[in-house]
């Protein structure tokens, strides 16, 4: 055999030595590459599940500081219950004696002691019917319709007015009342029932009254509502009796030419001007005394 025959089969032995090395470092670059892509893998859903696991504590921890915050509104609601009733039996107590007083004629000079006493009770008990919606605000002029969702529109005049409300912000909403029926005539429309909007916390409720006062005049047309534009009202929730002590202050106000009348915390106050004193007004015998007794 030529000496050029032995060198062409010596080339082609290192060549195959070489290839196979090379073969070798491939393979073992790739399994270097997919060791550390199965690493990195590792480590992010590593990062991942931490990630989740302190969401859900967080969550968790949140949805147990609500539940907690619940409870103690549902006792507290609770003891202003048992506190109404127990003032309840006390104002059937004076009115039962005052009754009596009233048909003997031997205790009439106690009449109207008694008959103070029974407005100072039923005072009272206003005052703390008050104290239990002091969380609460009434919406009106969003027109009534069928599948409406009350919580979507409270939430909805609230963002409006820049103010986001959280779900647990809010205990509930609801139309206030009985639904009203369509009049005799049935071109009449029917007047809408009024939303009323309790909150979790008073500051809730406060926040809520200070913006709609910063963006008076809102209509529904501004936030897309369907029907005639209307415009929306924010307002304290107040009891029956303060409502129709409010309605009459007012009435006064316009007839005697005062420029006041407000509402703040539940209690009512009129002001004839600009730096003059302000008055309270609790009842009927309130505008009397302030406006003379040709109140309307």
């Amino acid at each position: 055999m030529s000496e050029s025959c032995l060198d062409l089969a010596q080339s082609r032995k290192n060549l195959s030595v070489v290839a196979s090395a090379a073969k070798t470092c491939e393979a073992e670059a790739s399994n270097d590459v997919v060791s550390a892509l199965r690493e990195e893998m590792r480590s992010e859903f590593a990062n991942m599940q931490n990630l989740m696991t302190s969401e859900f504590k967080s969550s968790k921890d949140s949805m147990s500081t609500f539940f907690e915050e619940m409870r103690e509104l549902r006792s507290d609601l609770s003891a202003a219950r048992s506190n109404f009733n127990e003032r309840l039996d006390a104002f059937d107590a004076r009115l039962l004696a005052l009754e009596i007083a009233r048909d003997d004629p031997i205790k009439s000079v106690e009449t109207s002691s008694l008959e103070q006493a029974l407005v100072d009770v039923k005072l009272q008990l206003n005052e703390r019917e008050q104290e239990y919606l002091l969380n609460d605000v009434v919406i009106t002029g969003f027109p009534e319709q069928k599948g409406e969702n009350p919580v979507h529109l409270a939430s909805l005049l609230g963002v409006k007015m820049g103010l986001t409300l959280d779900e647990r912000d809010i205990v509930l909403v609801e139309r206030e009342g009985a639904p009203r029926r369509a009049p005799d005539d049935s071109s009449a429309p029917v007047r809408a029932r009024r939303i009323v909007v309790r909150f979790a916390r008073r500051i809730t409720r406060d926040e809520y009254l200070q913006s709609a006062r910063v963006r008076r005049g809102l209509t529904t047309t501004e936030l897309s509502v369907e029907g005639a534009p209307a415009r929306i009202y924010v307002n304290e929730r107040l009891t029956k009796f303060n409502g129709q002590v409010f309605a009459k202050a007012r009435e006064e106000c316009r007839v005697h030419m005062w420029k006041y009348c407000w509402s703040k915390e539940g209690r009512i106050y009129v002001r004839k001007e600009h730096g003059t004193p302000y008055s309270r007004v609790r009842n009927e015998a309130d505008l009397g005394r302030i406006f003379g007794k040709t109140c309307v």
